[in-house]
């Protein structure tokens, strides 16, 4: 009996032995991935993360598009419609004939100025004329000698060189002066009248606008580069947009468009003018300016607008739904189902759109499987996997 009992244990220990040998000599069963992965252009995802994201397609398709265009840009003034009125010379401001707000004419006077330097500035003028004369004067009679033989050549040109010298300096006194607003013929009415006035001057708007900014008053000391007025003409204004380069090529220069402020219930026709030849390499998009006129005073320079262009409309050879398209490192993409858990990037061009589809010029063909419900989910794994 107990010989028997040692026998089965023995038999038992074998048989155990061997299925554990067997255990191990039998290969492992394969493992399942862990998690989604990016290779080359494709995500693959785990078909539990593909179950949660849910993400439906659809094919790309043509469409008819109602393309209505509208970008969000601001009113801004035309630079060459703005001026500084500078003192020019350092004195005391005895009038001051406009306050900001008030309108202006061209010609019209704003300010007065007393400066001592501005006397200076005349004397030396009248000295110049003087000199000049006289050295005319001198030239020809120089000349007369000469031909008579009664002067030398050497005494001739010495009174034609100070001749020179005496209009260079005359020039350049009647520079200074004009470049202070006073005409040549006002000046050759002070050399007849050199009695009047000579400290006097009065400052007029270069053209018609309004006082945007004013920065003087009444018996105050201003230095030649203070800046007392700043004047705008606002009777014309532009609005800026940018724009994608998808859509750059719809403006055309004298293109008519619409320009709206919907909260103060404003709306006016405008006139593209200019569409840069620069795309900023950051943004993708092109500057357009549209000029607008605003006679009426409503819009004013730091106001949004809405540009609007006329419905037009396009039929697409390959189109897909507006939330398709995701722009990722500056580029358009769309997802493109290879399998129910594998879908490939593609980057694409587009064109017109309208609140349901989005051409495509192209990356794609009509009939790709395209991702398009909870496609946005696809573009996160992908940033998040790839470290976009």
């Amino acid at each position: 009996m107990k010989s028997k009992t040692i026998l089965a244990i023995t038999v038992m220990t074998l048989l155990a032995s061997v299925a554990m040998q067997s255990c191990k000599d039998a290969p492992p069963p394969p493992a399942a991935p862990e998690s989604s992965r990016i290779e080359g252009e494709t995500l693959i995802l785990t078909s539990r993360a593909a179950a949660n994201a849910g993400v439906e397609t659809a094919p790309a398709a043509p469409a008819d598009i109602a393309q209505a265009l509208s970008y969000q840009g601001e009113v801004a003034g035309i630079p060459e419609k703005f001026a500084a009125i500078v003192a020019r010379l350092e004195g005391v401001v005895t009038i001051v004939s406009k306050k900001e707000g008030d309108p202006v004419s061209t010609g019209e006077a704003m300010v007065t100025i007393e400066s001592r330097k501005l006397a200076e500035t005349k004397l030396a003028y009248l000295e110049a004329e003087h000199k000049l004369e006289f050295a005319k004067d001198a030239a020809i009679r120089e000349a007369a000698l000469l031909e008579k033989k009664i002067s030398s050549k050497e005494a001739y040109q010495r009174v034609m060189h100070e001749k020179e010298e005496a209009a260079l300096n005359h020039a350049s006194a009647l520079q200074q002066l004009k470049l202070l607003g006073f005409s040549e013929q006002w000046l050759h009415s002070l050399e007849k009248n050199p009695n009047q006035k000579m400290t006097s001057y009065t400052l007029r708007a270069p053209f018609d606008g309004e006082v945007i900014e004013k920065d003087v008053t009444m018996g105050e000391a201003v230095t030649e580069d203070k800046v007392l007025f700043r004047l705008a003409d606002l009777t014309e204004l532009r609005v800026e947009i940018k724009v994608p380069l998808s859509a750059v090529s719809i403006f055309e220069k004298d293109m008519e468009v619409n320009v709206t402020n919907d909260a103060l219930n404003l709306h006016t026709p405008g006139r593209v003018c200019t569409v840069s030849s620069v795309a900023n390499p950051d943004t993708r998009t092109v500057s357009v300016k549209v000029t607008i006129t605003n006679t009426d005073g409503k819009w004013r320079p730091g106001m949004p607008a809405t540009v609007e262009l006329n419905s037009r409309r396009v039929k697409a050879k390959v189109a897909v739904p507006l939330g398709a398209v995701h722009e990722m490192a500056g580029a358009q993409f769309v997802f493109v189902a290879q399998s129910a858990t594998a879908f490939r990037r593609v980057q694409v061009t587009t064109g017109a759109n309208d609140d349901k589809s989005q051409e495509i010029l192209s990356g794609l063909a009509a009939g790709d499987k395209v991702a398009v419900t909870n496609s946005l989910t696809l573009k996160s794994e992908w940033i998040k996997r790839s470290g976009e």
